[in-house]
């Protein structure tokens, strides 16, 4: 019987072909897999294009190409090549979410770096690069001179003025020889009695002259109208008692010298048409003056919808000295999505900003047009800047004025105190 011995070389390669086989269809499937792979990955956004800065009073406004699959864009912006502010200074939603954007508070004659990168937040935070960086400088306004009243000589007030051609907007420079009574009324009471305020507010404290307005503090004995005797005077202009109010966003700012004293405290800032107090109100402080507590440093305070102290924060502007300085105090309030965004600014530098996510109890509760009224006012002593005649480390609620009670770079006030007003203006959103 004849016997057929196995094929040993035709099974090894036929086993070989097998796993030749395995191999390539292996590959194959991890090639598939790293195409699909990379149809999925994050792509790169193009960079953003024809980016364009129109120069104004203090503000840069910027314009560019949408870029394809950004739902909002970075804004940065400095000086001398650096770059020391964003647009999403708190988080994305700060961002513009369209191709414009307006950089506010800046210096007038300041060249600034700009640049800008498209972002997509919906998908990973993908972004594209910034842009290379664009030069560009606010201009200052334009100088114009006012006849005064009753003379043929000009005013020429400590700055330059111009008219602004916008829709509701407003500046007074104090020109001329009386506070403008279409825009302000001159208080006589004993308004801020409830901070135990040690003055009586008259309108013989308030002077205009040579381009701007002066708020005296002095030491006097005068009857308070149905108040009864008050042994220090000062004044205080508001606008709501002749009924102008101003719409609920914009830039409300003041340039000023402020007075270093430990009984002095001037302010300058906004009252919601339903009151400070109310659920439906606000009060916006732009700037404070503490001396005692802070010397060199103002104060900006929000209360919203009757919580105190919302937001707060002190801010260096000046070494204390007989012979202030000119300063500027403003804030921006401004819509970013259901938040309003406050910001603000001491001589066109950041001084802090706060984003209010639960607005709508205060900003619906009055008109868009005329939401706030506009407060500029001296108080002399009280719970928080103590007495002129007392003990210049302690406030007028009998705490210290600083730490263990210090005196420390605390200036003693003498009367008679200058706040000296060059001009308030209020500038709309563009």
């Amino acid at each position: 019987m004849k016997t057929t011995a196995p094929n040993f070389n035709k099974q090894l390669i036929s086993s070989s072909k097998t796993r030749w086989l395995i191999v390539l269809v292996a590959l194959s499937l991890i090639l598939t897999m790293s195409v699909a792979t990379a149809d999925t990955s994050k792509k790169k956004l193009s960079d953003v294009q024809n980016l364009t800065v129109t120069p104004s009073n203090g503000s840069l406004k910027l314009t560019w190409n949408l870029v394809t699959g950004a739902d909002n864009y970075t804004v940065r912006w400095g000086t001398n090549g650096q770059y020391s502010n964003y647009s999403n200074n708190r988080s994305a939603a700060d961002n513009p979410r369209t191709n414009k954007y307006t950089i506010t508070g800046l210096k007038n004659g300041k060249q600034y770096n700009i640049s800008i990168a498209a972002r997509d937040t919906t998908n990973k935070s993908i972004k594209g690069n910034y842009t290379n960086p664009t030069l560009a400088t606010p201009v200052a306004p334009v100088t114009t001179t006012t006849l005064a009243p009753t003379t043929t000589t000009t005013t020429i007030a400590p700055t330059t003025t111009t008219t602004l051609p916008l829709v509701n907007s407003f500046i007074d420079n104090f020109d001329g020889s009386a506070v403008n009574t279409a825009n302000w009324k001159a208080y006589y009471n004993n308004y801020g009695s409830a901070n135990h305020e040690l003055q009586c507010l008259t309108p013989n404290n308030l002077t205009v002259s040579n381009g701007t307005l002066k708020i005296f503090g002095k030491r006097e004995t005068v009857t308070c109208s149905k108040w009864g005797t008050y042994n220090f005077t000062s004044g205080f202009l508001g606008s709501r008692e002749v009924g102008k109010y101003y719409p609920r966003y914009g830039t409300f700012q003041m340039r000023a010298k402020l007075p270093h004293g430990n009984a002095n405290w001037p302010g300058f800032w906004l009252r919601h048409r339903n009151g400070a107090t109310a659920t439906n109100g606000a009060e916006v402080d732009i700037m404070e003056y503490f001396h005692p507590q802070l010397p060199g440093k103002t104060t900006s305070t929000l209360h919203l919808a009757g919580k105190k102290n919302t937001y707060k924060k002190s801010t260096f502007f000046e070494t204390p000295t007989t012979q202030p300085g000119w300063h500027t105090w403003a804030v921006t309030i401004s819509p970013v999505g259901n938040a309003v965004k406050f910001q603000f600014l001491i001589d066109g530098n950041d001084a802090g900003s706060y984003m209010d996510q639960n607005a709508s109890a205060w900003n619906t509760s009055a008109p868009a047009d005329g939401t706030w009224d506009m407060a500029v006012n001296m108080s002399i002593g009280g719970d928080w800047v103590g007495n002129p005649d007392g003990d210049i480390s302690k406030l007028g609620n009998g705490q210290c004025a600083q730490a263990n009670c210090a005196t420390t770079g605390i200036m003693q006030t003498v009367f008679p105190v200058q706040y000296e007003v060059d001009y308030v203006r209020y500038t709309p959103l563009s």
